[in-house]
């Protein structure tokens, strides 16, 4: 640092040296210089200059020296500004800048701001100065620069492509001096067209692989939807082979060979269907809180989904004159499910075949009717009894804690005279009577069947809704008095 005191031309230079009029400097908190006068005269008085140097700043001052008498005159002024030098005296100060790019891009006429985050650890503030080629940038049209305790900016506007290049900024706190730099690259406006025809190009690809999976996944389901039954397959379905049919053998085994009787036909506009829920049965009986031998019957709603396997759906419908003496019905349906293939929707219709041929009977859950009309494009409906008490199996599970045993402990004998005792559930109760007689409803439902040539298969998961075994194990609401 270069400390100098200018006096007045009537003051010799020497003087300074010879110790009359000499400069002694110290610390208040900044650095001070101080220029003394000792046995002042007229000959001092006039103007002095105090000029300091540190660094790239510069401050002078300017002070008018008046002698009065034999007092003595002394004039003090500190070196530099706080804002333009850093405290000297403090060799432990640090400082870090830490840009959080060090490269940008930009088109012309677009704008960029580099920021960093500064940390010092010192007395006084530190200086920073943003730089381009040297040269010091400050705000205006070209730059906006901000500078606070913890971080700096600079905002390069209007770039054009002379702004390319190197950006740096100095920070000065005692001792230590930093510096970062920030390499700008500016597109061109041939660059920037190219930039974005290939974004055009992008989008443009990303959008036809959209329309393709979509095009494709309609094409799957349209596919799945128009199932094409061979006219050979149609026409077995019609006719069969009755004449083929071993008498030794269960129908299961030989249901191609049974023919479909037309007169289960059932005009499908007669038919409503409402919008699945995908609820499931056991939903259904736990809001249940009806009895089975409650003779009140469910008002008719349309579309609620009964349940699902892997390939078919039941749903819940009503059929306009399926039954003679209503005029409208409440039924389930039994078509395929959207992802059912060939083979399953064949397996449907060899299972309408064999319901055909079951006929009816009171303790077995029977076909109504069926729609195929549309079979040939997949569109097979089988419409059977409604069983608004869903299986024997999970209802029995639902109201387990209802049941009340009439067996005699001492006599082993039925009790019917014990006395129901009240629950929250107050119109069910299922008792040991009701046991014995649904056991015997479904033996007499399994006699029919094999009578039928049918061979039995029940399913063990309680959960499973459809057709086959568990038609016999399901509660219609309908009974024989035994």
């Amino acid at each position: 640092m270069k400390k100098e005191f200018k006096g007045n031309e009537k003051t010799k230079l020497g003087d300074v040296t010879e110790g009359r009029i000499r400069q002694k400097d110290y610390s208040n908190g900044l650095p001070m210089t101080r220029l003394i006068v000792s046995n002042a005269t007229d000959a001092d008085a006039g103007p002095y200059r105090c000029i300091a140097t540190a660094f790239e700043s510069t401050e002078e001052s300017t002070h008018e020296i008046t002698v009065r008498g034999e007092l003595l005159m002394f004039i003090s002024h500190p070196v530099l500004r706080p804002d333009h030098y850093p405290a000297c005296d403090d060799p432990e100060a640090t400082l870090k800048l830490t840009p959080r790019t060090t490269e940008g891009i930009a088109s012309v006429g677009e704008s960029i701001i580099w920021e960093v985050e500064v940390e010092a650890d010192a007395n006084d503030k530190p200086k920073l100065v943003f730089k381009r080629n040297g040269l010091e940038l400050s705000t205006g049209p070209k730059y906006t620069v901000e500078k606070g305790l913890k971080s700096a900016s600079l905002e390069i506007k209007n770039i054009s492509l002379e702004d390319e290049g190197p950006h740096e900024l100095e920070g000065i706190v005692g001792r230590n001096r930093q510096t970062v730099s920030f390499q700008l690259s500016v597109k061109s406006g041939a660059d920037a067209t190219a930039g974005i025809a290939a974004t055009s190009a992008s989008v443009i690809s990303l959008v036809g692989l959209i329309v393709g999976s979509i095009s494709y996944y309609r094409f799957r389901k349209e596919r799945a939807l128009n199932i094409a039954v061979t006219k050979e397959d149609l026409e077995n379905f019609q006719k069969g082979q009755p004449n083929k049919i071993n008498p030794a053998l269960g129908l299961s085994e030989q249901a191609h060979l049974l023919p479909y009787h037309k007169a289960w036909e059932f005009a499908q506009e007669k038919l409503t269907l409402g919008k699945p829920l995908n609820k499931n049965l056991s939903k259904l009986l736990t809001n249940l809180d009806e009895t089975v031998h409650s003779t009140t019957t469910l008002p008719p709603a349309t579309g609620d989904e009964l349940g699902h396997g892997a390939f078919a759906v039941v749903m819940k419908a009503v059929a306009a004159g399926i039954h003679p003496q209503e005029q409208k019905t409440t039924v389930a349906v039994k078509k395929r499910h959207h992802h059912c293939n060939l083979e399953h929707y064949l397996a449907l219709m060899m299972e309408l075949k064999i319901m055909c041929h079951l006929g009816r009977h009171l303790n077995v859950v029977n076909l109504l009717g069926a729609c195929t009309k549309d079979m040939a494009r997949g569109n097979l409906m089988v419409i059977v009894e409604y069983c608004p008490f869903g299986s024997l199996d999970g209802y029995l599970r639902t109201h387990a804690d209802c049941f009340i045993n009439q067996i005699d402990s001492e006599t082993g004998q039925i009790k019917r005279d014990i006395p129901i005792p009240s629950s929250e559930k107050p119109n069910i109760a299922l008792t040991t009577s009701d046991l014995i007689s649904w056991a015997f409803q479904i033996a007499e439902g399994m006699k029919y069947l094999a009578s039928r040539k049918m061979r039995m298969a029940f399913r063990v998961s309680p959960g499973c809704t459809g057709f086959g075994g568990e038609e016999v194990a399901s509660l219609t609401g309908k009974q024989k008095d035994t």
